[in-house]
């Protein structure tokens, strides 16, 4: 399918460009808005499930560079998203909740924010992110979806 494909090497271009932003310490510049605003539109289509299942494995790496670059907004999509789509159930949101801290923070953080020496582009954070992420995708990845 073109389309998987097109998004395919799309995905795959992100990361080079969050490495150089994250390397030239650039995330806060005017050359950041731009895939700032891709976070955004990225970050929906993967937690709204409106992402192609065929480049969802890319997703994990994708999400890491985005989450190195701009770990405040991360955080700040993440609070909107459980604000909007969990309001009403408390339970719910507790485990939505539970699970994206287990993916982003240290064992003894108590709120949810970015680990940010976890987020520096090193591979072998990048793999424990995956690995994270991974189970994310098991215990809370279709809590989302639920209405």
């Amino acid at each position: 399918n073109l389309g998987v494909e097109v998004a395919r090497h799309s995905l795959e271009s992100i990361q080079p460009l969050c490495a150089h932003l994250f390397k030239c310490k650039m995330c806060d510049s005017v050359y950041a808005e731009a895939p700032k605003q891709l976070f955004r539109t990225f970050f929906q289509s993967i937690f709204d499930n409106s992402i192609e299942l065929e480049v969802f494995d890319l997703s994990s790496n994708v999400l890491y560079s985005f989450i190195c670059c701009f770990p405040y907004l991360f955080t700040d999509l993440v609070s909107q998203l459980i604000r909007t789509k969990f309001a009403t159930s408390t339970e719910l949101k507790q485990k939505i909740e539970s699970g994206f801290k287990n993916l982003i923070t240290s064992p003894n953080q108590s709120n949810l924010e970015v680990n940010l020496s976890m987020f520096n582009l090193e591979k072998r954070n990048r793999i424990k992110f995956n690995s994270r992420f991974n189970e994310f995708c098991i215990k809370t990845y279709g809590l989302l979806f639920i209405r």
